[in-house]
């Protein structure tokens, strides 16, 4: 394995031979890395070798991704020869090069209409949410519920109504989830493992998640965006939860009441049942505490009020 291999070399050849090897910097520009590495980093392989990280890995080699994603080590560039854009990955780069400056686009159209996109999983979306081709609704046998996918149906009757369970729990702590892909999403945010990085290719943005940087492409660069209308008036949002939100929340459709489990207290929006519960029940409070003197607050706006009323006036 590469990294015992810079073990060994570390211990035979020297600090400056093991980093050149873990960062893939050829020994003669090792210098000029500015980054400040951790003392005797091969120690300890499961753990960023620089000095002001914290991140760690049970997987040794998930590290060189981790330099190359996070710190820009050991990345070979790909770069655009018609702009100031680069890229980790040639992927992305065929991406940028598609999308921005329109070289080797394949036009995707719609056969139901005059939408065209240079994407094929965005025109697979568009056929079916506009048109509901090859879109099968799965019903719950148990509940007014209709899935799209077979799965999506299967994940529903385990978290709705407790069939066919089975709790899949954390190896590193005391969380379980009855689907399987919360653990894996609980295992990369909360323990840092077999997280793979996936950078957005037209800016530095960067997430562990690959829906969040569908959202993000979508909503920054609109770029493979699909539109979701609102059936009962000009609403429209590029996340289809979003919509889900607005009909239940303006049309009263399959609106969802949270109720308090210690009053009569019923609210559309789960946010403003947390606020009941913590204002009135004082449960699940966050305090607030203001840095200056005694006071604290359940709200946080309340707090951001008070310091300009009484301690920035008091300033002035």
């Amino acid at each position: 394995m590469m990294v015992d291999h810079i073990v060994s070399y570390a211990v035979n050849l020297g600090f400056e031979n093991a980093l050149s090897l873990l960062t893939r910097v050829p020994i003669n520009k090792i210098s000029q890395i500015n980054n400040e590495f951790k003392y005797e980093f091969w120690k300890n392989p499961k753990q960023c070798p620089l000095k002001d990280c914290t991140f760690k890995n049970e997987i040794k080699g998930d590290i060189f991704a981790h330099l190359a994603h996070k710190h820009n080590l050991g990345v070979k560039w790909y770069e655009c020869p018609h702009c100031n854009h680069k890229a980790k990955r040639h992927s992305h780069l065929t991406s940028h090069l598609v999308n921005i400056h329109n070289i080797d686009v394949k036009w995707k159209k719609c056969p139901h209409c005059d939408f065209k996109t240079k994407q094929n999983n965005t025109l697979k979306g568009h056929i079916k949410h506009k048109h509901n081709k090859n879109a099968i609704d799965y019903d719950c046998p148990h509940c007014e519920y209709q899935a799209k996918t077979a799965t999506h149906l299967k994940i529903h009757l385990a978290n709705k109504h407790n069939i066919d369970v089975n709790l899949h729990k954390c190896p590193h702590c005391d969380y379980n989830s009855k689907d399987r892909s919360h653990l894996r999403r609980h295992m990369r945010n909360k323990h840092n493992i077999d997280v793979i990085w996936h950078d957005c290719p037209h800016c530095d943005y960067t997430t562990k998640e690959n829906s969040a940087l569908k959202k993000h492409i979508a909503n920054i660069h609109d770029i493979g965006v699909v539109w979701h209308d609102c059936p009962h008036c000009d609403f429209k949002s590029k996340d289809i939860s979003h919509l889900n939100q607005h009909i239940s929340y303006k049309h009263d459709i399959n609106a969802k009441d949270y109720e308090c489990p210690h009053c009569t207290f019923k609210s559309k929006h789960k946010s403003a049942l947390q606020r009941h519960l913590a204002n009135i029940h004082d449960i699940g409070v966050v305090w607030h505490d203001c840095p200056q003197c005694d006071y604290k607050s359940k709200q946080k706006g309340n707090l951001t009020r008070r310091i300009k009323r009484k301690h920035e006036a008091a300033i002035i």
